[in-house]
């Protein structure tokens, strides 16, 4: 009997592509997120991955259909620009790469769904990627608000500009010279 599963049927064309397919692991770049515009594009991202993941389908469902393709494009542009600009490089690293690939199948020839595919799966990785990056971003958000700041990032007070000293109690020793309460 025929199985109902499905596996993997990417054809890369060279183990040179299917190398470059899975080669995210290697990405130098280092994550500087911005606390003003990683929320932003976090929004943004809640948009425009659900998306993307559709317009990929289309174009799996309709491989040789230029304008899917260009639709992913947009969409794979958008996030990119938007991951760099919050300083998510690593995200925008990835999605550069994933937008590379597309761009390299929409110039060749005849395109089949199984050159698809594994851009599905580089999509369901930057996603993943996004998830675990504002995972780590909503928990230091949450830390750093418990935490007090950090004395390099307290601007300096000189010691005249401090609070008014209040009134100091008197020693212990002093105490039985002043009137005494029976």
């Amino acid at each position: 009997a025929p199985s109902t599963t499905s596996t993997p049927s990417a054809r890369p064309r060279s183990l040179a592509d299917l190398a470059h397919l899975a080669a995210d692991d290697d990405i130098d770049s280092r994550d500087s997120v911005d606390p003003e515009l990683f929320p932003i594009f976090a929004d943004e991202a809640q948009d425009l991955l659900p998306e993307l993941q559709a317009r990929m389908q289309t174009w799996l469902e309709r491989p040789a259909d230029r304008s899917a393709a260009a639709a992913c494009m947009r969409s794979l542009h958008t996030f990119k620009g938007g991951a760099r600009l919050a300083g998510a490089m690593r995200i925008g690293e990835m999605t550069h790469r994933l937008e590379t690939a597309v761009e390299r199948l929409m110039a060749g020839d005849a395109v089949q769904a199984a050159d698809i595919e594994p851009l599905v799966w580089r999509v369901d990785a930057v996603e993943t990627a996004f998830a675990q990056l504002r995972g780590v971003f909503q928990a230091a958000q949450a830390d750093s608000a418990a935490l007090p700041l950090p004395e390099a990032v307290l601007p300096s007070v000189p010691a005249e500009a401090s609070a008014p000293e209040s009134p100091q109690p008197e020693p212990a020793s002093l105490a039985g010279t002043g009137p005494s309460i029976d």
